[in-house]
């Protein structure tokens, strides 16, 4: 046998190929039809189930006739739309951010002039907090500033705004303008520090006015207001049944001031020792100081909640005072008050605009 030169090679692969191209060719058409019958087959199928369903449906209602026969139809569309907007948001580059699923517990901090704030920071290095991890490292859904306060034995007995409000205030109004996705944005508080031994009128107005010069009064409207009356302060008045008294006379105050009953911050043995025991503050509801002598931790409450809210009345329970808050450093140790609601009521008691 003669050996095959390189021209026969060439023409036998040729052929060859030509016959690989038939086959394919072939093949594809055979695929494509095998593909067109199933699909025929699917969609009888599909519509022969759903006017079987719609056979088994009686109602007079006219938009329900209508949709009797194409229930399934219906359902299977409705699926591919929602698994394909997010893939075909990101092919043509659109915003799109799936829901994500919320604690029914939300966390925030309080702050004063005592705080070094910073709420770039704060945003950014707790974005975890969204995700409901530890609250201690990530607390940032809203923040109560203290406005205002009366410093009688620092300022002779003068009405004060707390040294850092305004501009506190002014940064998280920045931030929040410029932020584009509501789930992000900070929402807020005030409240003022109410010093027993003076005016209680007085000091219902210094805390009107000290939002006033800093906030729109439409603003200052939208929120509840707050009255921090500290333990020490009720420890150290010899009359409790006065004290009582004078600070209800400036819940009332405050209440005339801005058309809402205040919350009253206090501590968990101050509500149950005086509060509690006087009708007058039946109507009233609390953010509440308890810490259990440090042995609440986050870990704690994102499992077992918090007994505080459990309780009537309670609103806000403020867990502890450790809390390590980027962006959120007093001026001795970094750490800050973390505190924690039940979702349904933040926006009781917090605003955003």
């Amino acid at each position: 046998m003669s050996p095959k030169t390189s021209k026969e090679q060439f023409e036998k692969a040729k052929e060859s190929i030509s016959k690989a191209w038939i086959c394919m060719k072939e093949t594809v058409k055979n695929l494509c039809e095998l593909l067109f019958e199933w699909t025929k087959t699917a969609i009888y199928g599909l519509d022969g189930t759903d006017r079987w369903i719609g056979s088994k449906i009686e109602t007079k209602n006219k938009l329900m006739s209508m949709m009797k026969n194409h229930l399934l139809k219906l359902a299977l569309a409705t699926g591919m739309l929602v698994y394909f907007s997010p893939q075909a948001c990101n092919k043509l580059n659109l915003p799109f951010k799936p829901q994500k699923p919320k604690n029914h517990l939300a966390y925030g901090i309080d702050t004063s002039h005592f705080n070094n704030f910073n709420v770039k920071k704060l945003s950014k290095e707790n974005e975890l907090f969204r995700n409901d991890t530890d609250s201690l490292t990530n607390p940032k859904e809203f923040i109560i500033f203290r406005a205002s306060q009366w410093e009688g034995q620092f300022s002779n007995g003068k009405a004060s705004n707390d040294k850092k409000f305004a501009e506190c205030f002014s940064k998280l109004n920045a931030y929040n303008q410029a932020c584009d996705d509501m789930d992000e944005k900070i929402r807020y508080a005030t409240y003022h520090l109410y010093i027993p031994s003076h005016n209680a009128q007085k000091q219902a107005d210094n805390y009107w006015n000290t939002l006033i010069s800093v906030l729109w009064k439409e603003k200052v409207k939208n929120q509840t207001p707050i009255l921090d009356i500290e333990m020490a302060d009720i420890n150290k008045s010899k009359d409790k049944n006065k004290l009582l008294e004078n600070f209800l006379e400036c819940c009332k105050a405050v209440e005339k001031k801005f058309g809402k009953k205040p919350l009253i911050y206090t501590s968990n043995s101050a509500v149950k020792d005086f509060f509690k025991k006087d009708k007058r503050f039946d109507s009233y509801q609390y953010w509440i100081a308890s810490y259990e002598n440090d042995k609440i931790t986050s870990e704690k409450i994102q499992k077992k909640g918090s007994n505080i809210l459990n309780k009537e009345n309670m609103v806000i329970h403020q867990f502890t005072q450790h809390g390590q808050v980027a962006g959120m450093e007093t001026q001795k140790e970094k750490e800050t008050d973390i505190n924690v609601v039940k979702r349904e009521n933040l926006h009781t008691f917090t605003a955003l605009e």
